[in-house]
């Protein structure tokens, strides 16, 4: 997941909701007295509007509730904690095989090493 991006479902619902509302983000963030760049990192999926933001968002979008937008908002941050979570996870396994497959080559070479000393006290080299 783009960390730059990672509310990225949010912004594409939002993105169709403004064009259904016949707007821009120029249009939008003067309807809401924001500046474009605030509707473009929502857009964008930057970041998340705040809850009162959404209810703000709602009164400018006739085509979604309030209630809608929070939902989307709380599914999207579920979904971003979800995969966030789940990449700690592989991060932690591929760590703990790096150390297990280094012990193991560990142990191979002190194996290796046993049997050769073995060998050369045997002179059966």
């Amino acid at each position: 997941m783009n960390k730059k991006t990672k509310y990225y479902d949010f912004g594409k619902a939002l993105s169709v909701l403004i064009s259904a509302s016949n707007l821009n983000q120029q249009g939008l963030a003067d309807k809401m007295g924001k500046k474009k760049q605030q509707i473009s990192t929502w857009v964008r999926g930057v970041n998340l509007p705040s809850v009162a933001m959404c209810e703000e968002l709602a009164k400018h979008l006739p085509a979604a509730s309030a209630q809608d937008l929070i939902k989307l908002r709380e599914i999207v941050k579920d979904k971003v904690k979800t995969f966030e979570a789940l990449d700690a996870l592989v991060k932690n396994a591929i760590s703990q095989n790096r150390t297990l497959l280094y012990e193991e080559i560990l142990n191979k070479m002190q194996s290796v090493s046993t049997e050769l000393e073995s060998q050369l006290k045997n002179n059966r080299y």
